[in-house]
């Protein structure tokens, strides 16, 4: 069941929220509080609860397990960070098989996007000398993260 597409109106602006508060955190200090990720997990479970008890909740939690287990490999390569990961993870939680290749498709644009406007921002400003700038060369893909979980939340109807 894709619960981005069911929740209250108060329980997307909630999830709107965190999503926001861990793209901030993560653009200020590189890294996502586990209370934050705690938080989008919970309210996916409220929405569940929500919801009622249905059989197809378990593809929510296909979906939750894959993305982490994937999540896990990509962290162990250096391709993302724990909080990023688990982020991914909690928000995956939110969509079923149908809705999951939509919000994945949503956050790699989103990160593809956020990777052009780092990288033009190096290339063209005058922060490309800066030592400071050539240490958070990562991207903050917690950003990415937010921005298209929030693009299908609020624009997108999935599965």
């Amino acid at each position: 069941m894709n619960l981005l597409n069911t929740v209250p109106a108060w329980l997307a602006i909630l999830l709107s929220a965190l999503l926001v508060a861990a793209a901030v955190q993560d653009i200020l200090v590189r890294k996502i509080s586990n209370l934050l990720v705690l938080a989008v997990l919970a309210a996916g479970i409220a929405a569940m609860v929500m919801v009622g008890p249905q059989v197809r909740l378990w593809q929510n939690f296909l979906v939750f397990a894959v993305l982490l287990g994937l999540g896990v490999f990509a962290y162990a390569g250096n391709k993302l960070g724990a909080g990023d990961v688990k982020l991914f993870a909690a928000t995956a939680l939110w969509v079923d098989l149908k809705g999951a290749p939509w919000l994945i498709a949503a956050i790699l644009i989103s990160g593809g996007v956020l990777a052009l406007l780092m990288l033009a921002k190096v290339l063209i400003g005058p922060a490309a000398q800066s030592e400071g700038m050539r240490k958070r060369r990562s991207v903050p893909y917690g950003v990415a993260i937010a921005a298209g979980a929030l693009l299908i939340l609020w624009y997108g109807r999935v599965g």
